[in-house]
């Protein structure tokens, strides 16, 4: 008798995804994509410099003057799972970290990929992104917010925690600190993971969302 709490496919090449934004050098946004086509995953990349340009040498900064920030440089995650596509990305899907900017989506209609499945929209009040839906709805590109579950393992060996919870699991979180006032922002069971790296948690004093490192949380309860 096979088990059946195995991962689908969905899950599978979103999580192939966020494997491949970990490789990106970005210390500020790490983005992943996975190209698929008949089960079969075809191509894979990450945000980073292009081939020859060091990650040492290339400023990785957002701000100052054009040619010392990182934006005239960096590729991002969709062109280089199209470069690195093994075979013709026509009629496929990319799963994507983050929705496409504007010149991703480009890319994207013009190399024949049919549907996008993204996890994360931050950026959708932007020009850029509002451009990049404009175009796919024109070309008949299917959007899909990715909404179903994700299996993380979290170990933690400060508080020697080792936990199998999913992204978007509700749990209990009790943080490193235990001042009361600490306790009564964070002590909550609401909590939204969106990342290996830590989890978002709502702050009820004032009512914003921020983010805690998972070496900083004391104890995980999955509720």
């Amino acid at each position: 008798m096979k088990r059946n709490n195995y991962i689908n496919w969905d899950q599978y090449f979103m999580m192939i995804a966020i494997i491949s934004s970990m490789r990106s050098k970005d210390p500020d946004t790490q983005v992943g994509a996975c190209i698929v086509k008949d089960h079969k995953i075809i191509g894979t990349g990450y945000n980073g410099m292009p081939n020859g340009c060091s990650d040492n040498e290339y400023p990785w900064c957002r701000e100052g003057d054009f040619l010392d920030n990182k934006y005239p440089y960096v590729c991002h995650a969709e062109l280089n799972a199209i470069s690195n596509s093994y075979s013709s990305v026509k009629d496929s899907k990319i799963y994507c970290t983050l929705f496409p900017c504007n010149e991703c989506a480009k890319i994207i209609i013009q190399s024949g990929i049919k549907e996008v499945i993204y996890l994360d929209d931050k950026y959708k009040e932007f020009d850029s992104n509002k451009a990049a839906v404009r175009m796919f709805n024109s070309a008949n590109i299917s959007m899909t917010k990715y909404s179903q579950e994700l299996p993380v393992f979290i170990e933690n060996n400060k508080y020697n925690i080792q936990k199998n919870i999913r992204l978007g699991s509700v749990v209990m979180v009790q943080p490193e600190k235990s001042e009361t006032h600490y306790e009564m922002i964070y002590h909550i069971g609401s909590v939204i993971l969106i990342s290996f790296k830590g989890i978002n948690i709502k702050n009820k004093i004032t009512n914003k969302t921020e983010f805690v490192k998972w070496s900083n949380i004391k104890e995980i309860v999955k509720l």
